[in-house]
């Protein structure tokens, strides 16, 4: 006899609109919520769901925030809450600030003092 089994983590988009500042970029705008779980599947089917972590996304940046496990737990139950900055706790983040070559609309990073690809300063 056969057993097909398999241990996977799973992401599941959470419906929430609110608009936060972000920490990162500085920028006001809509943040995506979403949750993180490992599943055990059994023959195909998920069994058991376990290690639920609740997330924040930065619409303009990526930058990740985790939230509290019960403020996640009432996003997902569909629960009215507003949510705050300091119940954000930054995970990860790959946000580089940049500035725009005014000669070729360049976008080089914000260290650089001359555009790298037409030489002007910036």
């Amino acid at each position: 006899m056969f057993l097909f089994f398999s241990i996977k983590s799973k992401e599941e988009a959470i419906d929430f609109s609110q608009n936060l500042s972000c920490q990162v970029c500085g920028t006001y705008g809509p943040f995506k919520a979403f949750v993180v779980y490992k599943v055990f599947s059994l023959f195909f089917l998920p069994v058991i769901r376990w290690d639920r972590k609740y997330y924040l996304s930065c619409s303009t940046c990526g930058s990740v925030y985790q939230i509290d496990q019960s403020l996640g737990q009432d996003l997902e139950a569909g629960r009215k809450l507003s949510l705050q900055e300091s119940d954000l706790s930054l995970v990860a983040s790959s946000y580089r600030p940049t500035r725009t070559c005014s000669s070729c609309g360049y976008q080089a990073e914000e260290d650089f003092d001359y555009c790298p690809k037409c030489g002007r300063k910036l």
